[in-house]
């Protein structure tokens, strides 16, 4: 019986001692947990950061370089040249809201377009432009027009669509779309 009070006496002692054990024990997968997962999402992060595309201050270079080897190439192969389109005033698709757009536009045409047929050309396909110009604007909404971005998307959407309903299939003789004015009401 003896052996059995000390084995009793010792079991709290040991309890005791198993407790700041199991506290230990129950926190070190936790803390192992949180280790892995703080790595693995700078691991991540470092790793997206290699192999995105060139975003930031790496594209605003990319644009620059690419602008001076543009100008580099008119000067080269002539000044592009500038058409003024004629003022366009669109509803902009809002429901229940009475909201328009005036567009005033300027055609950066490329160099290796014939300045004086190419003003020929542009006055003669200026109806189908001012068209193709109201029906685009009609189909915008407010939060199409509004904001950096969203006129840089505009700009770039006419830009494409009229080198193709000028020129199709063929090299874009626009460079750029221009805005003179753009005012919302």
């Amino acid at each position: 019986m003896a052996e059995e009070e000390k084995a009793e006496e010792q079991a709290p002692k040991q309890e005791g001692e198993a407790k700041p054990k199991s506290v230990i024990a129950r926190l070190l997968p936790w803390v192992i947990l949180l280790i892995v997962t703080a790595a693995s999402a700078a691991g991540g992060f470092g790793l997206s950061c290699m192999l995105a595309a060139p975003g930031g201050e790496e594209a605003a270079k990319g644009q620059k370089a690419e602008a001076v080897e543009t100008k580099e190439q008119d000067t080269e192969t002539g000044k592009p040249w500038y058409h003024p389109l004629e003022p366009v005033v669109a509803n902009l698709d809002e429901p229940g809201a009475a909201r328009y757009v005036r567009a005033v536009l300027v055609l950066e045409m490329s160099s290796e377009l014939n300045e004086s047929e190419g003003k020929k050309f542009l006055g003669q396909m200026n109806p189908g432009i001012v068209d193709w110009l109201h029906v685009y604007l009609m189909s915008l909404t407010l939060d199409d027009v509004t904001g950096k971005n969203n006129v840089n998307r505009v700009q770039a959407q006419i830009l494409d669509s009229l080198n193709e309903l000028l020129w199709p299939n063929s090299k874009p003789m626009i460079k750029r779309v221009l805005i003179k004015e753009f005012p919302i009401q």
